[in-house]
């Protein structure tokens, strides 16, 4: 059972590494002396230049002095940049089970107003056992639904089955002031239906577009339940993994992976 677990942590750690969000974006081939690492992670530097800082972290990380790097992580971890918390949650994963990534990660996973920093974090939180990560990591196996976050009428809704990534924008809702703005995807997915059409009127709150969950976060979410996953998450993996489902092969195979890891737990 040992062996399993240890094969399972290995998989998720793979999974992570190679596929998290909006950090795949962006790629840091600099490393950075201790002074241009505190200068990157002063609370005056650019969203960008905390990237390189976080980046930097994750190759101190287990070694000596890590203590004062993780410091500086957890407090960059509070900045407004959601790009910056971001890859603050997706870097703890590389130390999951320090005491001070754990109670920071609880913190983001429960109230951070980023859906991709809540994701992150759940993420990383799951490869510290902890399984307070689960109602997040089940919402990555889900349906989203993007509200819109004014009263008006809409415009330039996106099409029926086409791909959105996060930010991209889905709608266009103008007020009754006539200022108008874009309503953008907190996640990427496939667009699954519109719950209104053009010229629609919506309030504050009403559903816009429901998409269908992103493959590279399902794999995540799989992968990770395979870890902190109980009973009550067979269902939502059996779905996953079934031969009719939306997901490919790469999810399907994680979910099957994690229903085993859940099953022998509970014998």
């Amino acid at each position: 059972m040992k062996k399993g677990v240890l094969l399972i942590g290995a998989v998720v750690l793979g999974t992570i590494a190679l596929t998290w969000l909006v950090w795949h974006q962006t790629w840091f081939g600099t490393r950075l002396s201790d002074d241009d690492l505190i200068a990157a992670m002063a609370p005056g530097s650019s969203a960008r230049d905390a990237q390189h800082g976080v980046e930097e972290i994750t190759h101190r990380l287990g070694r000596p002095g890590a203590d004062r790097w993780a410091k500086l992580l957890v407090e960059t971890s509070r900045r407004a940049e959601d790009p910056v918390r971001v890859s603050a949650a997706w870097a703890m994963q590389y130390d999951a089970g320090r005491e001070e990534f754990v109670a920071r990660l609880r913190e983001m996973v429960g109230g951070d107003a980023s859906e991709l920093v809540r994701r992150n974090a759940a993420t990383s939180l799951a490869l510290a056992g902890d399984a307070s990560a689960r109602p997040v990591l089940r919402s990555m196996l889900e349906a989203f639904t993007v509200r819109s976050a004014d009263a008006g009428v809409v415009s330039d809704l996106v099409a029926v089955e086409a791909p959105v990534r996060d930010g991209a924008p889905v709608a266009r809702v103008r007020r009754d002031d006539g200022a108008a703005a874009d309503v953008r995807a907190p996640v990427p997915g496939g667009v699954l239906s519109r719950a209104v059409e053009n010229g629609a009127r919506v309030a504050a709150g009403d559903p816009l577009v429901v998409l269908g969950p992103d493959g590279r976060h399902a794999l995540n979410a799989a992968a990770a339940l395979a870890l902190v996953g109980t009973g009550e998450d067979a269902e939502l993996l059996s779905l996953a993994a079934a031969p009719q489902s939306q997901f490919g092969e790469d999810v399907k195979a994680a979910s099957r992976q994690a229903l085993a890891a859940i099953r022998s737990r509970a014998r």
